[in-house]
């Protein structure tokens, strides 16, 4: 799911926690669970493409799945249970608001983006040595049509996605 569906969801849903529990603690938990776990998508493009920076790149590369690896270390549901045993276990606004936040960002990934069964787990990830085309099909045939090449080539002038994924295994 794009980047600004998940902010305008996360909006939405802190706003009606609000609205249910006056807690800024838990809006603003909410808010920021259901759009921070998006920052490892520029862990895996600078994997991908070093530091170097390039916005377009960056979001085509995320949604058009130019990537041989899919690392995504903070979209793991492994990741969120030992959040939501936190906020069970520390009983705080902020972190319960986080705990869900970051629990329907994962959920609105599983639906929207159609991945195989699992591919939102850390361990199912790592046991297909995080190949992005195993794990992320539908995305992984969208491979650069955005730029308009032929499926599983870069376009003119560009290096393929693997230049320093490979390192990963």
């Amino acid at each position: 799911m794009r980047a600004r569906y998940h902010a305008a969801f996360s909006m939405g849903t802190g706003f009606l926690g609000w609205a249910l529990s006056r807690s800024w603690g838990l809006t603003l938990g909410i808010m920021m669970g259901g759009v921070i776990i998006d920052l490892d998508h520029l862990v895996d493009y600078i994997v991908h493409y070093g530091w170097r920076l390039d916005i377009r790149r960056f979001f085509r590369a995320s949604y058009c799945g130019e990537y041989e690896r899919a690392l995504l270390f903070l979209h793991a549901w492994e990741l969120w249970l030992l959040v939501a045993c936190a906020a069970l276990i520390f009983p705080r606004q902020w972190l319960a608001g986080l705990a869900l936040g970051w629990g329907l960002h994962l959920l609105l990934d599983q639906v929207m983006n159609r991945p195989v069964p699992g591919a939102y787990s850390l361990i199912y990830r790592w046991k297909r040595r995080f190949r992005y085309e195993v794990l992320f099909p539908l995305q992984a045939r969208m491979r650069y049509s955005a730029s308009g090449g032929a499926s599983g080539s870069p376009p003119a002038g560009e290096k393929p996605a693997s230049s320093n994924a490979d390192r990963i295994r």
